[in-house]
């Protein structure tokens, strides 16, 4: 539920006539925003989601317009790039006041998507590993400017010498030199070149992100999906989040879609790696992201503030990344890394990112404005959706 405050005594009788009106004349949204469940999908209007107060005013801000033209737009685009399901998230003053339910799962048997369906976030994975490598680099058992060579000597490498300069910051802004993926069907074995001098430039880099996976492990002395379900998606909530297939999330998995909408892969990653294999619920991601903008201390389990904004400060512009384009002054103009997020700069505020992108047929996309409190998390199951979330966003990624 928003957090609204209580208004005094004088502000009721001068605002309550007014705010009554504008309740009242919005009352036949909501019933015809209910009643697109059979049309649509499933909804969730959370309480107060189409009104709350303004941090700054007690003015009622109006979102039931917004809303009705949004999901109009998705199914118009879903019929466009032939994307059989999406699961779309709203957070404003860091509650989700929305979420939206469209299409099916798997075009196989026609189940729908729905709160619980779980999609994989590929490449959105990144984000959700950096938050708990942050957490190593937080208790000091990982230095962010060491050398992680030191911990874990990669086969791979293969005795570049090159390979004694990359660091925590390096792998987490992808400045390491290592490439996106190496060559052959198999990000565990062959050989893995250092492309360039580690620290000199920005070259987005998957097995970067690997590397640093490995590294972790190596001080945990436990997988991946073991401490991140210890250390976040139970802690937090999140319960239909793992980097790798359980039987139990058999039954809410979506399958993956080409771009004509047909059935193309339903994966069970067994080797969970912090590029891209995190099954997730857009609920799940979006608590994340609520996480992300969170500034209180929070439990033993949650980043310190001064670290949270550490990952998002800028670290290395991304100069061969296009900006996102987002209405008004919230379009990007420039791109930087952060410690595991995009950032684009606009003449509002930073916004902070992450697409997603697998083989298997899954596109998604999130953002959160920290200065705004707002945010947005797409999941799709086709690979339309690469044409689908930016012409989304071009229209509300003022969120």
């Amino acid at each position: 539920m928003v957090n609204t405050k209580v208004a005094s005594n004088s502000q009721r009788k001068n605002t309550g006539a007014a705010n009554n009106l504008i309740r009242t004349a919005f009352i036949i949204g909501i019933i015809f925003i209910s009643g697109l469940n059979g049309i649509f999908g499933n909804t969730n209007l959370f309480s107060d989601s189409l009104f709350f107060i303004g941090k700054d005013s007690n003015a009622i801000i109006d979102f039931s317009r917004e809303i009705v033209d949004t999901e109009k737009m998705i199914e118009d685009l879903m019929k466009e790039y032939n994307v059989p399901g999406l699961s779309i998230v709203m957070i404003k003053a860091n509650k989700i006041v929305y979420n939206r339910n469209f299409g099916i799962a798997d075009i196989r048997d026609g189940s729908p998507v729905t709160d619980s369906t779980i999609f994989e976030a590929c490449s959105m994975s990144k984000p959700v590993f950096s938050y708990l490598a942050m957490k190593e680099i937080e208790t000091g058992k990982l230095k962010l400017d060491k050398p992680v060579w030191a911990v874990f000597d990669d086969p791979a490498f293969m005795g570049q010498e090159s390979r004694k300069k990359i660091t925590p910051r390096m792998l987490l802004t992808h400045s390491s030199g290592l490439p996106n993926w190496r060559e052959g069907e198999d990000e565990e074995n062959g050989y893995l070149p250092v492309e360039f001098e580690p620290g000199s430039r920005y070259s987005y880099s998957g097995e970067g992100m690997y590397y640093l996976q490995k590294v972790v492990e190596k001080l945990r002395g436990e997988s991946l999906d073991s401490f991140s379900r210890k250390n976040l998606f139970e802690p937090f909530g999140m319960k239909h989040s793992g980097f790798i297939h359980i039987p139990e999330i058999e039954n809410n998995l979506a399958a993956g879609h080409d771009t004509s909408g047909n059935f193309l892969l339903k994966t069970s990653y067994s080797r969970a790696n912090a590029g891209y294999t995190l099954y997730c619920s857009a609920l799940d991601y979006a608590g994340f992201l609520i996480e992300m903008m969170d500034r209180s201390s929070g439990t033993e389990f949650t980043l310190a503030p001064a670290w949270k904004d550490s990952m998002l400060t800028r670290q290395i512009a991304a100069e061969s990344r296009e900006p996102v384009e987002r209405p008004g002054n919230f379009s990007g103009i420039r791109v930087f890394r952060g410690l595991g997020w995009v950032i684009d700069s606009t003449k509002y505020s930073d916004i902070f990112y992450h697409s997603g992108a697998n083989s298997s047929g899954f596109r998604c996309y999130s953002q959160f404005n920290q200065k705004a409190g707002t945010g947005l998390v797409i999941m799709m199951n086709g690979m339309g959706g690469t044409q689908l979330w930016p012409a989304l966003i071009r229209k509300t990624g003022k969120l």
